[in-house]
């Protein structure tokens, strides 16, 4: 997928964007990173949100670019400040 980071950044809009500290293709991963202190408390406190591109069906995997949004917009759902329970705090 090409220009991954401005698709992102459209499909996030500025709400969730004044959440976001990155947005990168690391690899053969497209990757999301929250500022601190928010994160994804269902998913074990999570601060970033990973797509692997061997995922996506034009790379062999079985998921259209389509799902793949759905999945990080579902991601961002849940993510909220964590305050004291963020996980790099000490």
């Amino acid at each position: 997928m090409k220009n991954f980071t401005i698709q992102a950044r459209r499909k996030l809009g500025k709400r969730r964007m004044s959440l976001v500290e990155d947005i990168a293709v690391m690899g053969e991963a497209y990757e999301v990173v929250l500022k601190p202190p928010y994160g994804n408390r269902p998913y074990g406190l999570e601060t970033m949100w990973v797509f692997g591109q061997h995922n996506l069906i034009e790379y062999g995997g079985d998921m259209t670019a389509s799902e793949m949004w759905s999945d990080l917009l579902g991601w961002f759902d849940d993510c909220e400040d964590l305050g004291t329970d963020y996980p790099y705090l000490t």
